[in-house]
């Protein structure tokens, strides 16, 4: 396709660029490149999302590679899974203040109060997460079999059990017992602001990320799986981590 071709020519000189200039703004190339986004993704708004989390893909990874160009899969992955959950809730809150959220769904977002502070539940969240066509889990699984036929992914269901049985518990660790998410809130907090701020000229709506980050995960996890030990089921810690950020509130 001719966008992603011309993409791939100012690939990492986007922002390079941009910052480049003292007076913030782009080089005629950069707006050329955007105009033709806008243009583009008025009739197929999924040309914007696919483009979108190409950028989101490879700023990840190249955060996560070292001097030596190694890439820690291991943090690349958890990373990508936080981030995606919390596009999440960043979609539900933007959903309940700037559109009809209250009239569309019967329980549109509730908090609950535990013991590591407040969790939000309701079919807001539910429409980004796993329930809508554009929805996160619903991509990245759509994509993901069509590429990996021979892999199981884990009963959405029972990840989404597990999480209720365990939010807002103290003891509880994500990824392998390796991580605590309460601990590690805030970082996130500021890692997500940071991509949204890396992609800001592709002038993506806060609901339209939850499907960019399906598409990021499906890339993410696609690269990256195959490294994983036979022991660890990484698909399953994903889907953990996706869903118990997607409820904390951000």
């Amino acid at each position: 396709m001719e966008i992603q071709q011309r993409q791939c020519r100012i690939k990492n000189k986007i922002i390079i660029e941009k910052e480049r200039k003292k007076d913030g703004t782009m080089t005629r190339e950069e707006k050329m490149f955007f105009d033709e986004i806008e243009k583009k993704s008025k009739n197929n708004l999924i040309i914007k999302v696919e483009i979108t989390a190409e950028e989101i893909s490879d700023y990840l990874i190249n955060k996560c590679t070292d001097s030596q160009k190694r890439v820690n899969a291991d943090s690349l992955l958890y990373i990508t899974s936080v981030l995606a959950g919390i596009s999440c809730v960043k979609a539900s809150m933007s959903d309940i203040r700037y559109s009809d959220a209250m009239e569309r769904f019967e329980m549109p977002l509730l908090p609950v109060e535990t013991e590591m502070g407040t969790f939000l539940v309701g079919d807001v969240i539910n429409e980004y997460l796993a329930n809508g066509k554009l929805s996160i889990l619903n991509i990245f699984y759509s994509l993901y079999k069509n590429k990996q036929k021979d892999v199981v992914l884990p009963d959405i269901q029972k990840v989404v059990e597990k999480n209720s049985a365990n939010m807002g518990k103290a003891k509880y660790r994500l990824w392998n017992d390796k991580h605590n998410p309460y601990a590690e809130k805030e970082k996130f907090s500021i890692i997500y602001d940071g991509v949204i701020k890396h992609i800001e000229p592709f002038n993506v709506d806060a609901k339209m990320m939850p499907a960019v980050f399906g598409f990021v995960l499906n890339e993410i996890t696609g690269k990256v799986a195959g490294v994983f030990p036979e022991n660890i089921n990484c698909y399953e810690m994903v889907l953990e981590t996706v869903v118990f950020n997607a409820h904390m509130a951000y």
